[in-house]
């Protein structure tokens, strides 16, 4: 399993936890996060420098939590992705909106791009499923902060539902 966009490597002990036997690989675009990775995490797994057009190999499954809402034309690097791999699994916040409406890269954020279920169905040849999840810590409140936002909710609608994750299973074929 490929990690893309691993950043510091916190999920490989989770992933190492559920697949003890797995061989696990991490990558990030970010020098430093690799080095970091190396170091905290390089007897779990193995970690090297690539960007999305920079990998080179095939993959059982590649995971890519909270990278592709950074990236104006998240299909497009899914369908790259998909190349490298049999099933390729994807978590983003789901139907993030800023002041309402869907995000764009106007600079005002990090995130530069709403996803919703349907945001990798153009992918030629893709069976794309599709869960939307709570994942505190991640992008979701915590149950405490969610009873909260659900109570201001009821003062000022406008704040839409709480924020959620979504998981899609992309696989090709």
């Amino acid at each position: 399993m490929l990690d893309v966009g691993c950043a510091l490597g916190d999920a490989i002990p989770v992933w190492r936890g559920y697949y003890p036997d797995a061989e696990l690989f991490g990558c990030d675009v970010a020098e430093v996060c690799i080095a970091r990775c190396i170091q905290q995490f390089g007897k779990l797994a193995k970690f090297f420098k690539a960007g999305f057009e920079d990998l080179r190999g095939k993959w059982d499954v590649i995971y890519c939590s909270n990278v592709l809402e950074h990236f104006e034309t998240p299909a497009a690097i899914a369908e790259v992705l998909l190349r490298h791999c049999k099933i390729l699994y994807v978590m983003t916040p789901y139907r993030e909106l800023r002041g309402g409406h869907v995000l764009t890269a106007d600079g005002s954020s990090f995130h530069v791009v709403s996803l919703f279920r349907e945001t990798f169905d153009s992918i030629p040849g893709a069976t794309v499923r599709s869960r939307v999840i709570r994942a505190p810590g991640a992008w979701s409140l915590p149950w405490s902060r969610e009873i909260e936002w659900q109570l201001h909710r009821v003062l000022c609608p406008s704040l839409g539902p709480p924020p959620r994750q979504i998981v899609y299973t992309i696989t090709s074929g």
